[in-house]
């Protein structure tokens, strides 16, 4: 028998908080119970639960797009996303549609239209567009809330040890990065003429990164006057 990986179901208090403000009285626990639902399911749950949760900043984008309509679109989106057509989706997504279809006469093949429309609608483009969105700057307002979550801990913490353990992390997570180490290797051995050359482009580089440091202004730097050489042959 093979293994079905379980994914953890949403609750309803923490995904509140990770709606827009303007959402958030319409996530009751009916809807996280039919996301639960969907979260359940073995071909695309764990794709949707992902989508759902990293996208749903787009609704701030238009107040006209309803939970429900956001909810439809990550799960068409996450169809699409394992490689199923966007017919076969758009008919997984809309059912009722497609009975309506057949008991006119017609047939899934003749979904491909509305499948189309649907596809390019604006939250589905908006859906897209945020997936190509490296997932630091998707999250920033989350990492600010965490961060803040660390220093009210600092702050007000019960336990010492929640108080250290707290401020542990923001020192670590908030130290400022470490100056990268300037390296020139121009690995070539061509004779003296080269390495004087060498030497003194490392030692123009070097200055020029020590004036940086300084908070010497870039364009004086461009305007250094640059050690010519000549190489005889």
């Amino acid at each position: 028998m093979a293994y079905t990986k379980k994914v953890k179901h949403l609750e309803l208090e923490s995904t509140k908080a990770l709606v827009p403000k303007t959402y958030k009285k319409m996530i009751d626990q009916n809807l996280i119970d039919e996301l639960n639902h969907l979260i359940d399911d073995p071909d695309y749950g764990e794709q949707f639960k992902e989508d759902f949760l990293m996208h749903n900043n787009v609704l701030e984008q238009n107040n006209n797009w309803s939970i429900a309509k956001y909810v439809n679109a990550i799960k068409y989106h996450s169809l699409v996303q394992i490689g199923i057509s966007q017919v076969d989706a758009y008919c997984k997504v809309f059912p009722e549609r497609l009975q309506n279809r057949i008991n006119n006469g017609g047939s899934k093949s003749d979904m491909g239209g509305e499948a189309s429309r649907y596809n390019n609608s604006p939250l589905l483009n908006k859906i897209r567009a945020q997936a190509l969105v490296p997932l630091h700057l998707v999250n920033q307002s989350n990492v600010q809330l965490g961060i803040n979550t660390l220093v009210d801990v600092c702050i007000n913490g019960r336990y010492d040890r929640d108080k250290v353990a707290a401020a542990t992390t923001l020192l670590k997570e908030l130290r400022a990065p470490e100056t990268a180490k300037l390296e020139i290797d121009m690995k070539m051995d061509t004779g003296d003429a080269i390495a004087e050359l060498r030497k003194a482009t490392e030692e123009l580089a070097l200055e020029q990164l020590q004036s940086i440091k300084a908070g010497k202004a870039v364009k004086e730097i461009a305007e250094m006057n640059v050690i010519e050489a000549q190489i005889d042959e």
